[in-house]
């Protein structure tokens, strides 16, 4: 099948270009031909011109199907003729606020498929996957827990720097835009605790590691804490935002909390169940067999 993937920038590892990177890299895997449309390419599209076709200019090919992200990219293809397929990530960015001209919806959690269905929208439930090969359990040398900030806010990462100082952790981050690193997967096996949000969460819990849910999603550092085994539904139905325990911290309270660290075993198997990539690409292939069944 010849499928085409979009999403509005491909610049750096954000969470959109992650989930177009790894869905396009598993669609390729299973013998699709895969092209990938963009308004801004970077990064992201380097690392998929490794297997696809990366493009800025307006699509114009044969495709059997089209999964979009992005309400730019969707009135750009929506007149294409193949079903377009649009899957919306968040709850209040701008670009993925759901508009008309998609043949089905996906949310990628329960907090944007509720937001969509009080607009009148139907959306599915597809969560977020991950590469479980490549996102996998590394044991750490012994000695204090070594954190890694997959943080948005610069700030918070400060904060983070300042408390591990305290505690004499060793310490790394990494920044989407000032400081990004694609293959993000080696930093987190060496890691013990990984904080962030979104799909960081996920990739973390993939890769056995106890997660910190903390960031500056708004004015102020915002939290949801540890995922643990008895709260990580609970923290995925809002795609662990830190909009679920809304928790606002300084840097004496990270300091406790992160003192509260304690290793766990069960977030590899739950990941295996709940985030496995290539099940999710079933997922996104069977909506498009729907359409073929109903033509």
């Amino acid at each position: 099948m010849n499928i085409l993937l979009t999403n509005h920038g491909l610049l750096g590892p954000g969470g959109t270009e992650k989930w177009t990177y790894y869905t396009a890299r598993e669609l390729s895997r299973i013998g699709h031909d895969v092209e990938v449309f963009t308004f801004r390419d970077g990064l992201a599209g380097t690392a998929l011109k490794e297997f696809c076709k990366v493009t800025t200019e307006t699509p114009t090919g044969d495709y059997d199907v089209i999964y979009s992200n992005h309400n730019t990219c969707l009135s750009q293809v929506q007149a294409l003729g193949p079903p377009v397929i649009h899957t919306c990530h968040g709850p209040s960015n701008r670009l993925e606020v759901p508009v008309l001209g998609a043949w089905r919806y996906v949310g990628v959690s329960e907090e944007v498929v509720e937001g969509a269905m009080d607009h009148g929208i139907p959306m599915r439930l597809i969560t977020n996957g991950v590469d479980l090969e490549e996102f996998c359990p590394q044991e750490t040398p012994s000695g204090p827990p070594r954190v890694l900030s997959m943080c948005k806010s610069v700030a918070t990462s400060w904060m983070l720097q300042d408390a591990c100082a305290e505690l004499g952790w060793p310490y790394d981050w990494v920044h989407y835009t000032t400081k990004p690193r694609w293959e993000i997967a080696t930093l987190m096996k060496e890691a013990d605790i990984i904080v962030g949000c979104g799909r960081t969460a996920i990739e973390g819990l993939a890769c056995g590691k106890e997660v910190l849910v903390f960031d500056g999603r708004t004015d102020e550092p915002m939290a949801d804490g540890w995922v643990t085994e008895e709260n990580v539904e609970l923290l995925r139905r809002k795609n662990f935002s830190c909009r679920t325990n809304e928790y606002w911290w300084n840097v004496p309270s990270l300091t406790r909390t992160l003192q509260q660290y304690e290793p766990g075993n069960w977030s590899r198997a739950w990941a295996k169940e709940n985030a496995d990539i290539s099940l999710k690409a079933q997922e996104y292939m069977k909506l498009y067999e729907e359409f073929t069944i109903g033509c």
